[in-house]
């Protein structure tokens, strides 16, 4: 995970509404704390061909791509970006229960 990606949940999860918001941040904030959390420098992401279609969050998931980490997203753009670069990916999507 990088600081990227836990910055755009944790604004998404502000979203919520309460007494729920208070109750996931909580849990989300005990995930933070036993996360391996992997620094990419925001300079590295953005020198990516892909940031200017896919955004900074997305481009540093690709750099963690590199280290043979799976891609796992929801994500179709991040999803195909990361297919063509050559990395393991799912979307996770794909493997929802319909009904």
């Amino acid at each position: 995970m990088t600081p990227n990606v836990l910055s755009e949940a944790s604004n998404l999860l502000r979203q919520i509404k309460e007494p729920a918001k208070i109750q996931i941040a909580t849990v989300f904030r005990g995930l933070i704390k036993r996360m391996n959390e992997i620094y990419i420098a925001s300079a590295d992401a953005s020198s990516r061909s892909e940031f200017l279609r896919i955004g900074l969050s997305d481009s540093a998931l690709l750099e963690i791509g590199k280290q043979d980490i799976l891609v796992l997203s929801v994500d179709h753009d991040l999803y195909m970006a990361a297919l063509a670069a050559g990395y393991d990916a799912v979307n996770f999507n794909h493997h929802r229960a319909i009904g």
